[in-house]
Parts: structure tokens; C-alpha cells; sequence
């Protein structure tokens, strides 16, 4: 699963920016744009603005609240969001950054990070347009020229983002379309201007999401210019600690889990004194508990937000303030999300009614020993890494932690860090099309996703794949065939997302609050074959069947269509087979019998078709 601060709440740092910027030595009607959209913000009112602090009320999806913003053009910047059962903070500080996230923790925002918010606050100044912090102004693209009643140019910063402005012609700033790294990211629309200390600033925005259609709009009811700003508003959010261990512990004990189908890793926990499993999710933001485990536990939800997962996004309900007890290990929660969580598990063949993740591992040092099958969760200030193990630092990238790695010959990229994605590897559209990992070699296709749905993926081998100074061969990698319609790839400063089954072949340990991991492994654990689906189906368990979603059209001779009903393998009625989905990982060639809800009987050959 993959979610940070800022897919959860749609980007609501972006739409706080009226980004305006240009450069000196432009000429001709570009300078006069310029000029005139200086006029119309206030002249040399406009010049003079330095420090803004202002605010109002948010809307973000199904999230609704109050928010606080302020500004100073020495670089530095901040945002509260209040929305109930849902505050975050983002400070930045030069290149010093913190977020205090939904889940209640102070995180390093990455050095990226840092600059984006910097930079889509700095050009809300004047001196943006006069050449500033590098930025350049251009003639829009010839697809992207304005109407007759505009006028317009194109923006770029050195670190490659680049704002296409359209103005009226007397100046008036229309609408924002924003590109990250040559990706269109989002629009902003900008209404309801009034003047302010000779300044003209708009006191509604609507920004919307290319990726998702999400759309976040903001209604300014306070503003100063040029307040005076105490520098301690900027500084580094203090919390408090909300994990306990039992008198004299300071771990949680040796918890065993189930590595289920080897790609999911479970144990057991418990909520009002209701035991339940676990998931343990690296790319969680927040804690996740089942929607219908919560109401029979007594949880009642206070509000709802939209959250983006690597199968888009969904609307669902949030609550506060939940103690979940693992070992002598308590953690009261911040926000939780309360979702169905019953599709997800017929993904994964098995119950699930918690998904646990950074929200634990940023408060703890987690000691994974997968050939032992125990977990410990252990306090930072008491843990010592095991002798010989390799240190691997850890990146910060949009809320989640991200590892160097090497795909094959290519040049090392960071992906994220995900012990909640069942798959082995998964890499992003953009670095599948520059190494051209599609050509050259077998492609199968099925379902990937998680949390928001599914989407369609590529699904091929790669030859190797290189972490922390280890390699690994032939693992089985899935791609989103296109970007759209999934909002975690529009703004993603990663190219990939490393799942437990790799993970899996290390005794690893994760110090997220250090943003360091370590690692060992067996030559025997590196060199065993990754699993593989041969069966050219993707499948769910719907009570006593196995009901197809998709079917790979490269397969050759398909035995079904995809809405098909697989009650039977073999002559074994899948009400009495614990994993559904065991046999389409058996060696290729091996042939299998399925039999289906309408009686009809078919002989599947398995095959690598990737």
C-alpha cells in the first residue's frame, strides 16, 4: 500500500500557492505579460510583500476543515490543517523540513520536498517573477497556447517543474497548470481577488488532481501582509510519544507471525480485547482497521477523508485515539482509517482486520526474522544491530521511506520501501518505457493494486535486482500499464516499490526513526526461485469459489472468460483448500483440472508466460 501525507490529502500545499514566476532578459510580449500582471497584483505593493499569514477553510476530497498558513519569502514555510480526527503540519525551514502527519509523528521531509513546497510558496512573491531562485519564463508549447481571450507563459525551475500560466489580458491570473518532471500534475483556478494592504490575493483557489479528478478548494476568511512572524513557528513540531511497553519492557517480546503465502506477513494483536490479525504495511501512513471490526468493538467514525493507494483512491471514515495492543507493546493511535477491508482480504485469501504501519515502525526499531518467523518491535534507545549486518540509509520520498536499488545494468533509482505489497517488485511506467524493460523479453498481464481498486499491469521478469551491496535474480515484476487514474504515480519521486517477497529473503530490520535499515542474509535465502502465478488468471475467493477477474489474453488457449466461477481444482471443492490460489503457482507444465460453477470440466496447462 502505498500512501504519504501528501496523497492523503490530495496536496493541499500545492493549491495554497498562486504560482507565479518568470526571469530577467525576457523580451517583447513576454516582458509585457509580465509587467502587466504585475501591475494588476499591486505594483510596487506587490514588490513590497515579503511575509503573508493567513486562513480559512479546506476541502479535500471528503475532508473537511479549517486551515492555517504562513509564509515568508526568506524561505521559509508552513500549513496546519485541522479537520477533526485529522490534523497534519508541514514546516520548512530552508532546507530543513518536518511533517507532523495524521498519525501523530514529526517525519524529515526529503530535500525534494523541501523545494517543492518552498518554491510553490516563493512564486506567490514578486522577485519569482524578476528571475529568483532560477526561474526561467518560455512561450507555452504550441498544444498548449492560449484561447484568444488569454494570454499566457510557461514557467521552469532548475529542478525541472514547470507552471503553464494563464492570464486575462489585462492581467488577471486565470488558472495554474502545473508539471512535475514533465508530467502534468494539476490545475488551479483562482477567484474571488480583493486587495490587501495594496496587494491583490485571491481568497478562493480550486486545485484538481490530473491523476484522479480529487479537487481541493480553499476559502481564505483572514489574511495580513507583512505581519510580524516569530521564526519558532517554523521550528520542528514536539509530540509526544503515544507507544508503552509493559513495566520494565522495552520491547514488545518476541511476537510470532505468519508469513502467509509468502507474501503477507501477519500477527496477532488486539483491539477493545478482541484479538484480530495484523498486517504489517511499511507504505501505511496511518493505522487501517476493518469498518465492520470496528463497529463490533464499539469504534464510531468522526469525519471522512480520501486516501490514495497503488489502486487509486477511495473515499472512507476516520476515528482517533484507538489502543492496539501487540505482545506488551501499546500503541495508541492517531487518526485511523475505517475501510472495508473484506475486498482487500479476498485479494490476499485471508482475514484482515488491522493494517499496521509507519505509525509503529517510526516509534520503534522492528527486528524481522523471517527464517524464525518472530517479530519484535523494541525501543529505539535499546536496540543494537546484530553483528554483521549491512547498513542500508534510507531516503524520505513523499511520506514513505525509499531504498537505493539497481535493476539489471540500469543506473541505480530509489523505490519505496513496502512490506504491505504481496508482490515481489514493482517498477513505475516512466522507468519501464526509458530502460525499455517491456522489449526483448516475455510480457504476461493481469490485475495489481490494493487499497482504491485495481488497475491493469505488465507483468515481466527481471534479471536482477541489487539492495544494500546484495543481489537477487529473476524476479517477477508487475508495472501499471498506464499512470492514469492512479494519483501515487503522479507526484512519485520513486521509480519503483520493493515488496515483501523480497524482503522477505533477509532477516531485516527497519529504524525508520533514523531512516537506516540493516540486513544478512544466506547465499541458500538469495538463491531461492521467487513464486510465480503460471495460470494466466487473476482470482479472488467469493465464499465457496474462485472467481476469475481477469484473464491474460497472451494465454494461450484460455479455459475461461473472466467473470467464471472456479469451484473445484482437481476434484478438491475450494470450500476445503486454505489457500485458493496455491496451484497456479505449481511448476510449469503441470496440469490442472478445474471445474467450474456451471459443471462444465477444463485442463489448464501452467506455463511461464513471463
Amino acid at each position: 500500500m502505498n500512501s504519504s501525507t501528501s496523497r492523503f490529502f490530495g496536496r493541499p500545499i500545492a493549491v495554497l500557492a498562486c504560482i507565479l514566476s518568470a526571469a530577467t532578459g525576457i523580451a517583447g510580449s513576454l516582458e509585457e505579460t509580465r509587467d502587466a500582471h504585475l501591475r494588476w497584483r499591486g505594483g510596487d505593493a506587490f514588490s513590497a510583500m515579503r511575509v503573508r499569514h493567513y486562513s480559512g477553510e479546506i476541502r479535500s476530497g471528503a475532508l473537511e476543515g479549517k486551515f492555517e498558513c504562513w509564509e515568508d519569502s526568506a524561505g521559509r514555510y508552513r500549513i496546519d490543517v485541522d479537520a477533526g480526527a485529522v490534523r497534519i503540519s508541514n514546516r520548512v525551514d530552508g532546507e530543513n523540513g518536518f511533517s507532523l502527519t495524521p498519525g501523530g509523528q514529526v517525519e524529515t521531509l526529503s530535500a525534494q520536498d523541501c523545494e517543492r513546497r518552498l518554491l510553490s510558496m516563493l512564486v506567490t512573491y514578486a522577485g519569482v517573477l524578476k528571475g529568483d531562485h532560477g526561474a526561467k519564463i518560455s512561450d507555452l508549447p504550441g498544444k498548449h497556447k492560449t484561447a484568444t481571450d488569454e494570454c499566457g507563459f510557461r514557467v521552469s525551475f532548475p529542478n525541472g517543474d514547470e507552471y503553464d500560466f494563464y492570464l486575462r489580458p489585462d492581467g488577471e491570473l486565470r488558472r495554474v497548470e502545473e508539471r512535475v518532471e514533465g508530467r502534468a500534475s494539476s490545475t488551479t483556478t483562482f477567484s474571488d481577488w480583493r486587495m490587501v494592504n495594496g496587494v491583490r490575493l485571491p481568497y478562493a483557489t480550486e486545485t484538481v488532481n490530473i491523476s484522479d479528478g480529487q479537487s481541493t478548494t480553499l476559502r481564505v476568511t483572514e489574511d495580513r501582509v507583512n505581519p510580524e512572524l516569530d521564526v519558532a513557528v517554523f521550528a520542528k513540531p514536539e509530540v509526544k510519544s503515544r507507544l508503552a511497553f509493559s513495566e520494565g519492557a522495552h520491547d514488545s517480546g518476541v511476537v510470532p507471525f505468519e508469513l502467509f503465502s509468502g507474501d503477507r506477513l501477519f500477527f496477532s494483536g488486539a483491539v477493545g480485547g478482541k484479538d484480530l490479525a495484523v498486517l504489517l504495511d511499511s507504505g501505511a501512513e496511518v493505522t487501517v482497521i476493518d469498518a465492520g471490526f470496528a463497529r463490533a468493538v464499539g469504534l464510531r467514525p468522526s469525519g471522512r477523508v480520501n486516501v490514495r493507494g497503488t489502486g487509486g483512491s477511495t473515499d472512507t471514515e476516520v476515528s482517533s485515539d484507538v489502543a492496539i495492543t501487540v505482545g506488551t507493546m501499546t500503541l495508541r493511535t492517531g487518526t485511523v482509517l475505517l475501510m472495508d477491508l473484506q475486498e482487500i482480504g479476498k485479494m490476499m485469501d485471508h482475514p484482515v482486520q488491522v493494517i499496521l504501519g509507519k505509525e509503529v515502525l517510526n516509534q520503534t526499531v522492528t527486528d524481522i526474522d523471517f527464517d524464525k518467523r518472530t517479530i519484535r518491535f523494541v525501543a529505539p534507545e535499546r536496540f543494537a544491530p546484530a553483528e554483521g549486518m549491512t547498513r542500508v540509509p534510507l531516503a524520505v520520498a513523499g511520506g514513505t521511506r525509499a531504498v537505493q536499488i539497481r535493476v539489471e545494468d540500469h543506473e541505480p533509482v530509489y523505490a519505496e520501501l513496502d512490506l504491505g505489497n504481496g508482490g515481489a517488485l514493482m517498477l513505475y511506467p516512466e522507468s519501464i518505457a526509458k530502460w525499455g524493460m517491456l522489449r526483448d523479453r516475455p510480457v504476461g498481464h493481469g490485475l495489481g493494486g490494493g487499497v482504491g481498486g485495481l488497475h491493469p499491469e505488465n507483468i515481466f521478469t527481471v534479471k536482477s535486482l541489487e539492495i544494500g551491496g546484495y543481489t537477487l535474480r529473476d524476479i517477477p515484476t508487475g508495472g501499471p500499464e498506464s499512470a492514469d487514474g492512479l494519483a501515487f504515480l503522479a507526484t512519485a519521486t520513486v521509480r519503483g516499490n520493493v515488496g515483501l517477497p523480497v524482503w522477505s529473503r533477509f532477516h531485516l530490520v527497519l529504524d525508520f526513526g533514523r531512516n537506516q535499515l540493516f540486513l544478512s542474509a544466506t547465499p541458500e535465502s538469495l538463491a531461492a526461485p521467487f513464486q510465480k502465478n503460471r495460470s494466466g488468471l487473476t482470482a479472488v475467493r467469493e465464499g465457496d469459489a474462485l472467481k476469475v477477474l481477469f484473464v491474460d489474453p497472451s494465454y494461450p488457449k484460455p479455459v475461461c472468460e473472466a467473470g467464471a466461477e472456479i469451484v473445484a481444482v482437481d476434484g478438491v471443492p475450494l470450500r476445503e483448500i486454505r489457500l485458493a490460489t496455491a496451484w497456479t503457482e505449481k511448476p510449469a507444465g503441470t496440469v490442472v483440472k478445474l471445474t467450474f460453477r456451471d459443471g462444465r470440466q477444463a485442463e489448464l496447462t501452467l506455463r511461464d508466460q513471463y
